[in-house]
């Protein structure tokens, strides 16, 4: 059900008539929210985000106790996912009190994901006692009777979604069936042909850089060797030299030199041989569903463009990654470089200065192994991040569990106290309980609990009502862990 009460902030009384306009009496310091699936020259001259953020603006002006406290907006970002750097920022400043007010044009630009979207705008932001406004759906959380068709409209947005994904890939794999060259970033080596897109050139400056680079490796040079070779001659790695030419990047901030990644991952291109590889690393569709072939090994089209590496040379390539594989498998089935099974944090901690996930790496001293965590922008290059911020792991295992352990005798406690005085709780006291204890211990932390869910945690502590409350927050707003 909607929320019905209102809060009031700083004494506030609300106002009405022209003397409420003219004074308001601010209960919601409200965010404004815009989102742009695709974002082209035809769009932005059209001002599409500026529409949207002129009508919420009209609408606040109209109301008697909102006012705009920041916007927020996210152009190129599909609606089926919430990671979107505008709205994670938004969901920041809720975090940290500066908005109790979200507004959009309507419930499609929060989101298209019914389930996600129906989670936010019924247990979510109630339970940070934000009002949500959809302007042109008539719809406000913290009025009455408003909510009864919004669960419909999220059905139909989720819908519009698939079936605009599933016509859009058909499409697609028809064009790929008859060899065209249908994605976004040519390989690096060629170019996209000026007379037909959907083809694919050889690109005379660094053509010769991917041959070269074969041949060093079918020499006996490693990943890492390679890419010094490169740095050392003021070769520009992928990134920049896209950069450089005003042609479409990947976005991967951190590239900015070659490194033993891009060249393995280069070396594994099968389209250097001249032949077109599709669905081997598929898309997905939205809410599941592969977009590509179903063989894991995709499939392939012959002859679609000049090859740069005869298959045969590809092919002895694959081999010997293949080899090296094995080689490194088998030391770490002798114990010699297994850290990955010590990795309780694994992607959970990341780098303060570049953002980068830290890397478990393993020390060895006369004392004994150690492990400790390592920027791993700093492992490829000190250009891209200076510092390592070297962690070690024992350190970072007594500074969580000590933080759980605490959070679990806070629930606990609670909850004790509860029993002891006969009082029983219900669902908005639960929420209650647990959102004071979420403020109190866990926003000074920064403490990702997800980790929870992979430890042995004693029985009595997960069926407890607060606690499962208290999970359920936690698992929503927690940062990562910054090293």
């Amino acid at each position: 059900m909607a929320r019905k009460g209102r809060k009031r902030l700083n004494g506030a009384v609300p106002g009405n008539g022209a003397a409420g306009k003219a004074e308001k009496a601010v209960l919601f310091r409200a965010g404004l929210y815009a989102r742009l699936s695709y974002e082209s020259g035809v769009n932005r001259e059209r001002g599409t985000i500026e529409t949207q953020m002129e009508l919420m603006r009209g609408f606040v002006e109209e109301a008697e106790d909102i006012v705009v406290q920041e916007t927020y907006s996210d152009a190129s970002f599909t609606g089926t996912t919430f990671e979107r750097p505008g709205f994670e920022r938004m969901m920041g400043d809720i975090r940290d009190g500066k908005i109790n007010c979200v507004i959009v044009k309507d419930l499609s630009r929060l989101g298209r994901n019914y389930v996600e979207a129906g989670n936010y705008i019924e247990r979510v932001f109630p339970f940070l006692d934000v009002r949500f406004i959809s302007v042109n759906d008539g719809f406000d959380s913290f009025r009455s009777g408003t909510d009864l068709s919004m669960p419909l409209k999220n059905i139909v947005n989720e819908y519009y979604a698939k079936d605009i994904s599933r016509k859009v890939t058909s499409a697609l794999n028809t064009a790929r069936a008859e060899g065209k060259f249908v994605i976004k970033l040519a390989p690096y080596g060629y170019l996209k042909s000026p007379e037909d897109k959907q083809s694919l050139v050889v690109d005379g400056e660094t053509a010769g850089v991917v041959k070269r680079i074969f041949r060093l490796f079918l020499e006996g040079n490693g990943y890492g060797r390679i890419a010094g070779i490169l740095n050392g001659e003021g070769i520009p790695c992928p990134e920049v030299y896209r950069k450089s030419r005003g042609l479409p990047v990947t976005g991967h901030k951190g590239c900015v030199e070659w490194t033993g990644i891009v060249v393995k991952r280069l070396l594994s291109n099968e389209y250097y041989t001249g032949d077109s590889v599709h669905g081997k690393t598929g898309g997905k569709l939205f809410a599941g569903g592969s977009c590509g072939a179903e063989d894991s090994a995709g499939y392939v089209v012959r002859e679609t463009h000049e090859a740069l590496v005869s298959r045969a040379d590809f092919d002895r390539v694959q081999v010997m990654k293949a080899e090296q594989v094995l080689a490194y498998n088998g030391k770490r089935a002798e114990g010699r470089r297994c850290a990955a099974g010590r990795n309780k944090f694994k992607k959970k901690v990341v780098c303060s200065d570049c953002g980068k996930t830290m890397y478990l790496f393993r020390a060895v001293s006369q004392e004994g192994d150690r492990f400790f965590y390592g920027c791993s922008s700093h492992n490829r290059s000190r250009n891209v991040c200076p510092y390592r911020h070297k962690v070690m792991l024992e350190d970072l295992e007594a500074a969580v569990f000590g933080v759980i352990r605490s959070h679990m005798d806070a629930c606990l406690d609670a909850e004790r106290l509860v029993t002891e005085n006969g009082t029983v709780l219900t669902e908005s006291a639960l929420k209650e309980t647990a959102f004071a204890i979420s403020t109190i211990c866990l926003w000074d932390t920064g403490i990702v609990l997800m980790i929870l869910l992979g430890s042995t945690v004693i029985s009595s502590f997960l069926k407890s009502p607060i606690v499962s409350s208290y999970i359920f927050f936690s698992l929503i707003i927690t940062p990562p862990i910054l090293g």
